[in-house]
């Protein structure tokens, strides 16, 4: 979708990885975000105020698939800094992307990110190597589940901070309940156990009968299933 930022950001919850991305942006003629399905991906780039001022592009959007195939460059026409999500739905976009930075690695930002891991595209790596920095996002962490300041132990270490002890100040069953929903942000406010287990069946479906086809060559997904 060609929309531009809202401002109402009330459900959004902060990502700790949006500032290491901002930054590196700024470095970077090419970021590419990747992470498995429905780990918040768009959200965050549609969300963040780090990301405000950068044109979001989706190719959920059929006509912007088929412009994307007739004339690449026109989308990101007219804007500095531009965020392709569905990437993966538009391969062919990258080799434009490639000549739009080496014509000036300073004239465009990108930032890239789809629902499958991008990284599965062989033509991700040849068209961006030596252009691109690599930005896992993972499924959510307690910290940003409850909005708090997440605390950087390796850097203590380094620092040589005494380490202090920190007491998990939430109830078992709760811990319980997120990590049998994996972190996954979608499930967060889903209350009945059957539920989250339909979720699941959901999403491997969603991964073997789409992402998968789409980026290998793998020819039986039964067999694929049982593997997993």
């Amino acid at each position: 979708m060609n929309n531009n930022h809202s401002s109402k950001e009330t459900a959004y919850r902060p990502r700790i990885v949006a500032d290491s991305v901002s930054k590196a942006a700024k470095e970077s003629p090419v970021i590419v975000l990747t992470g498995a399905r429905q780990t918040g991906k768009s959200t965050l780039l549609n969300k963040d105020p780090h990301f405000s001022g950068w044109k979001y592009f989706s190719f959920d959007d059929l006509s912007l698939v088929a412009q994307a195939n007739s004339d690449p460059s026109s989308i990101w026409e007219g804007f500095d800094r531009v965020i392709l999500d569905e990437v993966q739905r538009v391969p062919a976009i990258l080799s434009a992307i490639k000549r739009t930075v080496d014509k000036d690695r300073h004239l465009k930002k990108f930032i890239l990110s789809g629902s499958a891991n991008l990284l599965l595209m062989s033509r991700v790596t040849e068209s961006l190597a030596g252009r691109a920095l690599y930005f896992p996002l993972y499924p959510m962490t307690l910290a940003e589940i409850r909005e708090t300041e997440m605390t950087d132990i390796l850097k203590d270490l380094l620092d040589n901070v005494p380490l202090k002890p920190k007491v998990i100040k939430a109830p078992k069953e709760n811990l319980f309940k997120l990590m049998s929903r994996g972190f996954m942000p979608p499930l967060l406010h889903i209350s009945l156990p059957e539920n989250v287990t339909r979720w699941w069946e959901g999403y491997i479906m969603t991964y073997l009968e789409r992402d998968l086809r789409q980026l290998s060559q793998v020819e039986s997904l039964v067999d694929f299933r049982n593997l997993m």
